[in-house]
C-alpha cells in the first residue's frame, strides 16, 4: 500500500509544483470511502519533504464545518500504526513519512471531496501541501445504513502511478483490482479523464483475475452485481485522439476509475472530478503522460484547476481558460485576451504564449503565461484585491481545432441552458444587439429573478476567442453577467459552452455558473 502511495507522490514531483517555493507534497490511498454514521473509515497517507531544509511540526485537519470527526496516526513501513494520535512530526529534509488517516461521519452525507490540511513550520513561516483531487483529497459519502465501499488499486506497466506513452503509440492501458469491504450492491464501473475529455476516448472492461484478460465487452461503462468481500478485476483503455496529447502534468493529466450506484451515466463531464451523482462508492487514479505535438494550434480551451494561498490558507477550484487568436508582436511572441471561466474572484485576464516562453500580462494582478510545447499552460497572478497569490495549471483541448471563425458574431435566436434545462432565450442581430429574457438561478435560499436582456456583444461586436466575452447586460433587474465561451457544433447545432460571471453585487444570484447557449 505505501508503495503504490509513495509512486504517486513521486509523480508529483516529477514536474514542476504549481507552488514553486513549497516543497511539501502528499498522496492518499485508496481516494475515496463510503462509510456509515458513527462508524470510522480509513486511508493510508505519505507526506513528503523534497527539499532541502527542514520542516517541523507538522500537522493534518481537516475544515470544521465537515461532517467528520477527524484523526490521524503515523505508520512504520509495514502499515502498524505508531506513536500517539494527532501527535505532529518533522519532516527532515528529502524524507517522507507514511500515516494512517480516520474518519467518522457524524451524519448522513451524500458525498463531497474533503480537503486535507497537510501543514507544517519552519523558520521564517509555515507551509502546506497544494489540494491536488484524486491525490491528497478523500471523496467522502455517509449513509445511515451500510452500503457498498469500494477499495480499488490501479496498476500501470511502468509500475510507478504514471500510464506512459512511447513514440507513436496511441493506446495504452492500465489494470485495476478492487474488493468492496461494504454492502453487496449492483455497481457501475466508469474511467474519466475530467480536464483532458477530448484528448482521451477511454473504455474499460472486466477481466478473468488469472489472464488478465477482458471477459466483458469493452465500452464506456460495466455493470455488474458485487457482492461483500469479492474481489473483481479491470482494465482500462485510453486511446489519445488524432491531434492530441497529454502533458507532464500528473496534478490534471489524470485517470480516474470510478465506482458508483447503478443506475448512473458514464461519468465523462468536464470540470468535475466526483461527481455527487451517481453516488461515488469508491475511486482510484493514475497519472497519464505522451509526447507533445509539434505545429498544433494553440488556440482554445485549457482546462484545469487554480490553486490560491493566501497566509497560511491553501484552496484549489477547478477553471479552464479560454486563449483567443494570437496576434504576432516584433520579438515573435504571441499575445492575445484570455478569459478564466469558473472562478469569479480573479475576474478578466488577458494572456499570451509562446514556445516555451514566460510572458508578461495584464488584468486582475496577473503575472505571467507559459505554454509548453502546445500542449499546456501554467500561469501565476496576485489578486490584488484579494492578497491572494494564485496559480493555473491546465490541459490544451483539441476543440480548438473545431472552433469558428474569431470575428464571427452569433447572429440568431439562442437558448441559454443551465444544468439541462433553459432558463431563458436570446435574440442576437448582425450589429451584437442582445434581447431577450433570463431568469438567472438563485442563491441563498433566494427567489429565482427574470430580467430583460439588453446590451451588445463585446469586443467590437464580436464573440469568438479572439474576444470570447459577451456582455449579458440587464435593465431591470439583477446584476450584469459576461459571458465567456468558445464555439462548437455538436448534434447539428451551433453550441457556445463556458461560464457566466457576475460583474457587480446583487444577492440572490450565482457569481459564476457553467453555460451554455444553444442555437435554435
Amino acid at each position: 500500500m505505501i508503495r503504490w502511495i509513495a509512486a504517486a507522490v513521486a509523480a508529483l514531483a516529477s514536474t514542476a509544483p504549481l507552488h514553486a517555493q513549497n516543497d511539501l507534497r502528499a498522496a492518499v490511498l485508496p481516494n475515496s470511502r463510503a462509510a456509515t454514521v458513527g462508524e470510522t473509515v480509513t486511508v493510508f497517507a505519505t507526506m513528503q519533504n523534497a527539499g532541502v531544509g527542514s520542516w517541523t511540526n507538522c500537522r493534518l485537519s481537516i475544515a470544521d464545518d465537515e461532517p467528520y470527526q477527524f484523526g490521524f496516526r503515523l505508520t512504520d513501513a509495514t502499515n502498524t500504526p505508531i506513536g500517539e494520535n494527532n501527535a505532529s512530526f518533522p519532516l527532515p529534509p528529502n524524507s517522507s513519512q507514511s500515516l494512517i488517516l480516520s474518519f467518522t461521519p457524524t451524519a448522513a452525507s451524500p458525498g463531497r471531496d474533503v480537503q486535507i490540511n497537510y501543514l507544517c513550520d519552519r523558520s521564517g513561516g509555515g507551509g502546506g501541501v497544494t489540494p491536488t483531487p484524486g491525490v491528497n483529497t478523500v471523496f467522502l459519502s455517509a449513509s445511515e445504513t451500510p452500503r457498498a465501499d469500494i477499495v480499488p488499486i490501479v496498476v500501470t506497466p511502468s509500475g510507478d502511478g504514471v500510464l506512459r506513452y512511447e513514440g507513436e503509440q496511441r493506446i495504452r492501458a492500465f489494470s485495476a483490482a478492487a474488493i468492496n469491504i461494504g454492502a453487496a450492491a449492483d455497481v457501475r464501473v466508469s474511467a474519466s479523464a475530467p480536464f483532458m475529455p477530448r484528448n482521451v476516448e477511454l473504455t474499460v472492461c472486466e477481466t478473468n483475475p488469472a489472464t488478465g484478460v477482458c471477459q466483458s465487452a469493452r465500452g464506456e461503462n460495466v455493470d455488474f452485481r458485487f457482492d461483500a468481500n469479492e474481489v473483481r478485476t479491470f482494465a482500462v483503455f485510453a486511446r489519445i485522439r488524432e491531434g492530441a496529447s497529454i502533458p507532464n502534468l500528473p496534478a490534471v493529466a489524470r485517470i480516474y476509475l470510478l465506482f458508483s450506484e447503478v443506475p448512473g451515466a458514464a461519468v465523462s463531464a468536464p470540470q468535475s472530478i466526483f461527481p455527487p451523482s451517481p453516488p461515488i462508492l469508491g475511486a482510484a487514479s493514475t497519472a497519464a503522460q505522451s509526447p507533445a505535438l509539434a505545429g498544433i494550434d494553440r488556440r482554445g480551451v485549457y482546462r484545469g484547476m487554480m490553486n490560491g494561498v493566501s497566509t497560511t490558507a491553501i484552496f484549489h477550484s477547478t477553471n479552464q481558460i479560454t486563449v483567443g487568436t494570437p496576434e504576432a508582436l516584433s520579438d515573435g511572441v504571441h499575445t492575445a485576451p484570455a478569459g478564466l471561466l469558473g472562478n469569479s474572484a480573479s475576474n478578466i485576464l488577458s494572456a499570451g504564449y509562446g514556445d516555451g516562453e514566460s510572458l508578461p500580462g495584464g488584468g486582475s494582478g496577473f503575472a505571467g503565461f507559459t505554454a509548453v510545447g502546445g500542449s499546456y499552460i501554467a500561469l501565476g497572478f496576485r489578486d490584488l484585491d484579494r492578497t491572494v497569490n494564485y496559480q493555473f495549471q491546465g490541459i490544451w483541448d483539441p476543440i480548438s481545432t473545431e472552433v469558428f471563425d474569431a470575428d464571427d458574431t452569433p447572429v440568431g435566436s439562442w437558448s441559454l441552458v443551465y444544468n439541462g434545462a433553459s432558463i431563458g432565450t436570446a435574440a442576437i442581430d448582425e450589429l451584437g444587439s442582445v434581447s431577450g429574457s433570463v431568469t438567472w438561478p438563485a442563491a441563498d435560499g433566494q427567489s429565482a429573478v427574470t430580467c430583460d436582456l439588453s446590451g451588445v456583444v463585446g469586443g467590437a461586436q464580436r464573440l469568438g476567442l479572439n474576444n470570447a466575452s459577451l456582455a449579458l447586460n440587464t435593465n431591470t433587474c439583477g446584476p450584469n453577467y459576461f459571458f465567456y465561451g468558445y464555439y462548437e457544433t455538436r448534434n447539428g447545432n451551433l453550441v457556445i459552452d463556458g461560464y457566466a460571471t457576475k460583474s457587480g453585487s446583487r444577492s440572490g444570484t450565482l457569481d459564476f455558473f457553467p453555460l451554455q447557449l444553444v442555437q435554435q
